[in-house]
């Protein structure tokens, strides 16, 4: 019977310090959540941060889907810039004298026609 007081005392003197670090927790906590709500009441602007936020990353992807638009059409036109380059280098190009040219007295093969140049 002794040995069951002592257990009983031991059981309720670990209930005690159970229930005091409970309570003392709950202290703890309730602190905690208060400088928490202060905290973030201490910041009024978060929501027009948000929105701002929201704003910029909009603005980005415009600026983003422009960009890769005006990256297409600048390679279109480089593209078309060097077929056109290559079309007058194929328009302008001319032969050397063939050994019956040069026999017949000919000095050119190709005649401009100067009344059109500007």
């Amino acid at each position: 019977q002794d040995e069951r007081e002592k257990e009983k005392e031991r059981w309720a003197a670990v209930a005690l310090r159970l229930a005091n670090d409970i309570q003392a927790l709950k202290s703890d906590y309730a602190l905690l959540m208060e400088q928490a709500h202060e905290w973030v009441n201490s910041f009024p602007e978060i929501g027009g941060f948000t929105t701002k936020i929201q704003t910029l990353v909009n603005e980005h992807e415009g600026l983003k889907k422009r960009y890769l638009d005006e990256s297409q059409e600048r390679r279109q036109l480089y593209n078309k810039l060097l077929e056109l380059k290559g079309n007058i280098r194929v328009f302008c190009r001319c032969r050397p004298l063939n050994i019956t040219e040069v026999e017949t007295g000919a000095s050119s093969v190709v005649e401009f026609d100067t009344t059109r140049d500007n």
